[in-house]
């Protein structure tokens, strides 16, 4: 089996679209029709709509719009073929990965869904406590690099629209957003999924380019922000392969530490090759940022296991000292690029101190999935939780949300046997459960098959 085989066969095993399907509404909201119909998604029911959304590869997608920005000699290492492929995946996990297929079947540079939809809610929140001058550089720097619009009119504008949101938020739109940022670091970890936070789900969906509305959006920024940040991810996958860091015996040519800040390094200074102007560099190595600042957050939850990647910190570490010390480009550059590095990281300091107390406060309380569940029983009213958990799911089925769904139905099972009688709000956590696995024991997905086998399996071991 050649990589793109192999990588269309990974795709199809972690499908969910049945189960999905089985959550959404009879109608898509106006807003989403009006942007689905812009990316030409004319059917607007919503299981094809989103079965057309769900098709769309976006390591894909913007791999083959970055490669050809790359050096000479590097677009011919990553020529696309039968035996090398790029793709995403849908899955929840935030790092990709790069494999050589045994049996000299190729190399396969795999991205998830996860990194996708988790990188743009991080950016959202981040630009969204930023003042608007900083969303305007960013902003700027995006319409070069993407090819969007920036007329003077369409600056003033946005300049304009962000003044009124910043405005709106006074007097700190730090503390408004940095609530939102241990829910959004907690749910990771502990279930291995994200959503949109609270603060960002009035602004969704963010209009496409050539809609008036997009200008000076409170997301329009954090789109650019992110959109970078998947270009680190990409160019890091693919340093793995320039670099000859796989082998087919998978014995590694080198630690695994000295690797990554290899492959970190070969992406930093290929962003800064691959983008025209010292302004879309410099907001380029934000991205690179972005994404390390992300890992640490949920580091900072969840240590991460000894022999994975080393840690973000370590990371970001370098990514200054290659900013300040190291990159081959004007010193007023480098200047620059680490002025607004460390500026953006005080903002990122700020929204962490800002947001202690809620640390603290969700510290203890049981796991997101449980807390949701017992919510809605205690308001006796099940309509958060069949909002949330089909978002969960948007990603995937990770093996910390089967923990968490098999902990919660231990747990609905030990009330119900120590229950004198089944009490209202017991009986909502028992269909709330019941709604949520319905749809998938009816599904002929492998992958929810495997979801089942898994919370009935650890169902019975915590039993």
């Amino acid at each position: 089996m050649l990589a793109q085989d192999w990588l269309n066969q990974r795709k199809q095993s972690l499908e969910l679209m049945e189960w999905l399907l089985a959550f959404q509404p009879k109608e898509l909201p106006p807003d989403l029709k009006e942007q689905l119909v812009r990316i030409g998604i004319k059917s607007l029911s919503p299981a094809e709509a989103y079965s057309a959304l769900m098709g769309m590869d976006w390591a894909l997608s913007e791999f083959k719009t970055l490669l050809p920005a790359l050096a000479p000699e590097i677009q011919e290492c990553l020529k696309l073929s039968d035996r090398l492929a790029v793709g995403s995946v849908h899955d929840t996990e935030f790092n990709g990965f790069a494999i050589n297929l045994k049996d000299d079947q190729g190399i396969a540079i795999v991205f998830f869904s996860g990194a996708f939809f988790t990188l743009n809610m991080a950016a959202g929140l981040l630009c969204l406590a930023a003042e608007p001058q900083f969303q305007t550089r960013i902003c700027d720097a995006g319409s070069l690099t993407f090819g969007i619009p920036n007329s003077e009119s369409i600056r003033l504008m946005r300049e304009a629209q962000l003044r009124y949101w910043w405005d709106s938020l006074k007097p700190s739109p730090i503390e408004f957003v940095s609530w939102n940022l241990p829910h959004f670091v907690r749910r990771y970890c502990d279930l291995g999924v994200s959503d949109t936070p609270d603060a960002l789900r009035p602004f969704e969906p963010l209009p496409l380019p050539g809609d008036p509305k997009r200008y000076g959006h409170p997301l329009e920024a954090s789109s650019y922000l992110a959109a970078y940040g998947r270009r680190f991810l990409l160019l890091h996958e693919c340093g793995h392969v320039a670099l000859n860091h796989l082998t087919a015996d998978e014995k590694p040519v080198k630690p695994i530490a000295e690797r990554e800040y290899e492959a970190d390094r070969w992406a930093f200074e290929n962003l800064i090759y691959a983008h025209k102007t010292e302004q879309e560099k410099a907001v380029s190595l934000l991205g690179a940022w972005m994404v390390l600042t992300t890992l640490k957050w949920f580091e900072e939850y969840a240590p991460i296991e000894a022999g994975s990647h080393p840690p973000a910190a370590s990371r970001l570490d370098r990514l200054i000292v290659f900013v300040e010390d190291e990159a081959d480009t004007r010193a007023e550059f480098r200047d620059d690029a680490s002025r607004l590095l460390r500026q953006t990281a005080k903002l990122a300091d700020d929204m962490h101190q800002a947001s202690e107390q809620m640390r603290s406060d969700l510290a203890q309380i049981g796991d997101s999935l449980w807390s949701c569940i017992e919510l809605c029983s205690l308001e006796g009213d099940t309509t958060a939780f069949r909002d949330q958990f089909p978002r969960w799911l948007l990603q995937g089925v990770p093996d910390k949300l089967s923990r968490a769904f098999a902990n919660a139905r231990r747990r609905v099972a030990e009330e119900t046997a120590s229950a004198a009688e089944i009490n209202p709000q017991l009986a909502l956590k028992q269909e709330m459960l019941d709604w949520a696995l319905r749809a998938a024991t009816h599904s002929n997905s492998q992958r929810l098959a495997a979801f089942i086998r898994a919370t009935d399996y650890y169902a019975d071991r915590a039993t």
